[in-house]
């Protein structure tokens, strides 16, 4: 994906629109994971993270990512 279209699409004020700005965040959150799905973002904990890295087991196949 362009990096110009990212940066567009990362600073549109979507303040007065809280739910065009929770998609988007999860939107640029998959992105800036690898493509995570949203069965495992949905299943994420601050417990997912170990020494800064983001450590997760697919929901799909069961592996550890």
């Amino acid at each position: 994906m362009d990096q110009v279209i990212i940066n567009k699409l990362k600073n549109i004020d979507l303040h007065q629109k809280p739910k065009l700005e929770f998609a988007r965040d999860m939107f640029l959150f998959s992105l800036y994971t690898r493509g995570m799905a949203f069965v495992d973002m949905a299943h994420l904990r601050k417990t997912n993270i170990t020494h800064g890295y983001l450590e997760y087991k697919r929901r799909k196949t069961g592996h550890m990512l």
